[in-house]
């Protein structure tokens, strides 16, 4: 026999102690001490001396394992518990106790032991049964193959000494999961009535029975009238209801319109009155005076049962529509035919026509609903936004001729004048109804609203057709039909000026629709003229008369000036400056020429641009010419003349002088937009100035 026990660090103390359980099982202890008796070495080495739990008595430790020899470990023989720490004296000397349990354990649930039986008062068998397995068992009945218990479904037999087996069904359970078993209280009941009770459902007396796993008879002139799931201390349970056939539950009073109704719920009645069967059932729940007006389906306390609503042959409801006068009476019968109805009610239905009789409803109660009208035409007249609106209702013998909507009416009377909206026709009935909507042409409504430099939205809804000369002015941009309700109406979008007229101009000398000061630069042209100077030099006296170009440069400066916004159907610029647009092509040029120096002749040709002559100054005082001096220096373009030859110097060209002139100075055209034709329409921009006098600082 080994001196270990499933590792070399554990030596077995004494002989294991074994004990017998119930049903082939077996309870095992074993006591051993470790190899070394020193608390840091118990304590870093408890991994390598405890076992896992449920693992079996024959497995050998996963580190310094021993397994034992043949025969020494019993089967499923799995630790179930593990004690140490106990200081104990062998052989003089101090050591360290482990002692472990084992039982056994296998993969099927056996009994722990005998199950526990008891009778309760209602006489059936209760089982408490306490099963085992190793760790992780599935809980599974002995059928082959095995399924999962369930509550209500499961069952044993129990028998006790010689008597007759009783089959019990699976009440409850309960699992204990550790790590070495799994442990499982069972209750099993005899299947059979837990209790049987008396209740009330309205005012008759019923029978209730709590059942478990079964069904009960139905007591001797009763019917099952409820069943449910219920709980009996954690039981599951049904729960059964049965009431007596044909009794009446409950009764009550009620109004359906302005009449009193009767209400009766019953339970399994054994007649129904239908008046639609044939032949008809006489049922005594029929009330004198009354009808059967509804039967439902309905419920009490969780019952189901047969509701029946009676009521007498009445008039219900009773609606009168006026307009202008009695236009319609509306009357709402239960069990009433037309002529009771026209008798009952003939103060207001008098000079009246039965039109229609249709089947309704009324709160679920099958009625009769009768139209009558007034045997004459009238008219409902009102105005919209001071245009006329009139609704016409007729009542013939004969069928009505077609009129055609749209059309305006030529006939005399209300319509005169007034254009056909809408027209509803029934032929059908002999009384022929027809109705029809006439209204006014005219301007429903009218909005104004600035969009920007001096534009104007201007929206016109019309009634009707637009009227012939049209009140619309200016360029339409867009136009929209609409009927609400048999109405016709036009919707038109135009674009105006501040005063309410057309937007575009179809005039050169229009006004523009919008107008701004502003300060635009303008460039004034240079001045170019011929100078004329007189040199006198030192030493000896010469002379020297010197001509050439004198240049006065341009200026750039901000001038007061407008700017025009016009709207045209043409692209072309339209200038409204009196002095057209300022845009010189031109500019000033000089010339110069004759004989120098050492007979050596020149001519000078130059261009200005930016410039102007002086256009003050007389074609003479632009043009110079003459003849060299002898004894004298004539200078042209800084140039000598040889004495005695002629010279000629000059300024031409260039746009007049612009100030006190209205010019244009800039002009801009775009694409505004479209009417609903395609026609283009045109934005002019144009900046127009008088130019001031030019300043010199």
């Amino acid at each position: 026999m080994s001196i270990s026990h499933r590792s070399n660090r554990l030596k077995l103390n004494g002989i294991p102690s074994v004990e017998k359980l119930q049903n082939g099982r077996y309870q095992l202890v074993v006591e051993c001490t470790t190899m070394n008796s020193r608390e840091d070495w118990y304590s870093a080495n408890k991994a390598r001396i405890f076992p896992d739990f449920g693992s079996l008595q024959s497995a050998a430790m996963s580190i310094d394992g021993l397994a034992p020899r043949t025969g020494e470990a019993y089967t499923d023989m799995r630790l179930t518990e593990v004690k140490s720490g106990n200081r104990s004296t062998i052989n003089g000397k101090a050591e360290y106790n482990v002692i472990f349990t084992y039982e056994t354990l296998g993969a099927t649930f056996v009994k722990v032991k005998d199950d526990d039986t008891s009778e309760s008062e209602n006489g059936l068998r209760r089982v408490k049964r306490i099963i085992i397995a190793e760790a992780g068992t599935d809980y599974v009945d002995d059928s082959t193959p095995p399924v999962l218990k369930q509550v209500g479904i499961t069952t044993i037999t129990s028998q006790i000494d010689a008597e007759t087996a009783i089959t019990c069904t699976l009440a409850s359970y309960e699992i204990f999961d550790t790590d070495s078993y799994r442990e499982v209280n069972e209750l099993y009941i005899q299947s059979g009535t837990l209790s049987e009770t008396e209740d009330k459902v309205g005012s008759q007396l019923s029978i209730v029975k709590e059942t478990f796993a079964s069904t009960p008879s139905t007591p001797s002139g009763y019917s099952i009238a409820n069943e449910q799931e219920s709980n009996v201390d954690g039981i599951p349970t049904r729960r059964f209801t049965f009431l007596k056939d044909d009794v009446k539950l409950s009764d009550s009073e009620d109004n359906v319109g302005s009449q009193k109704s009767i209400t009766e719920e019953w339970f399994n009645p054994s007649l129904v009155n239908d008046p639609s069967a044939n032949p008809v059932t006489v049922d005594r729940r029929l009330k004198t005076g009354y009808e059967l007006a509804r039967t439902d389906v309905s419920d009490v306390e969780g019952i189901p049962t047969q509701r029946y609503t009676f009521l007498k042959p009445s008039i219900i409801s009773l609606r009168q529509d006026f307009n202008n006068g009695l236009k319609k009476v509306s009357i709402q019968a239960f069990g009433m035919t037309d002529a009771e109805v026209t008798l009952e009610l003939s103060e207001v239905t008098a000079e009246h026509l039965l039109v229609s009789q249709t089947d309704s409803d009324y709160e679920g109660i099958k009625t009769s609903t009768f139209e009558y009208q007034i045997d004459e035409s009238f008219v409902t007249d009102f105005e919209l936004n001071g245009l006329k609106q009139l609704t016409l209702i007729e009542l013939s013998l004969s069928d009505f001729t077609s009129q055609t909507v749209g059309a305006v009416s030529t006939a005399p009377g209300a319509t005169l004048g007034l254009r056909l909206g809408s027209q509803e026709t029934d032929n059908g009935g002999t009384i022929k109804v027809r109705e029809s909507l006439w209204y006014e042409d005219g301007v429903l409504s009218q909005q104004r609203r600035s969009e920007a430099d001096g534009v104007y939205r201007s929206t016109t809804t019309f009634l009707g057709e637009i009227p012939n000369p049209t009140p619309v002015v200016g360029p339409i941009i867009s136009k929209t039909e609409d009927n609400v309700g048999g109405l016709k109406t036009i919707t038109v979008s135009t674009l105006q000026n501040s005063a309410g007229g057309s937007l575009v101009s179809t005039s050169e000398s229009a006004q523009p629709v919008a107008s701004h000061s502003i300060l635009n630069e303008f460039s004034y042209p240079g001045i170019v003229t011929i100078s004329n100077l007189l040199l006198t030099g030192t030493g000896t006296t010469y002379t020297f008369k010197a001509k050439d170009f004198s240049l006065q440069p341009p200026a750039v400066s901000k001038i007061p000036a407008t700017l025009k916004i016009s709207f045209l159907s043409t692209s072309t610029p339209v200038y409204t400056g009196n002095d057209g647009l300022w845009n010189p092509t031109t500019w000033a040029q000089g010339s110069s020429r004759g004989i120098g120096w050492n007979y050596l002749p020149f001519s000078i040709a130059r261009g200005f641009r930016g410039y102007r002559i002086n256009g003050a100054n007389t074609d003479a005082a632009n043009t110079k010419t003459g003849v060299g001096t002898t004894g004298q220096f004539d200078m042209i373009s800084g140039r000598r003349i040889y004495g005695g030859t002629t010279w000629k110097i000059q300024v031409s060209g260039g746009p007049p002088t612009p100030i006190g002139k209205e010019h244009t100075l800039d002009y801009e055209v775009s694409l505004a937009f479209e009417d609903i034709d395609g026609t283009p329409y045109y934005k002019h921009r144009e900046i127009v100035s008088t130019i001031p006098v030019q300043v010199s600082v």
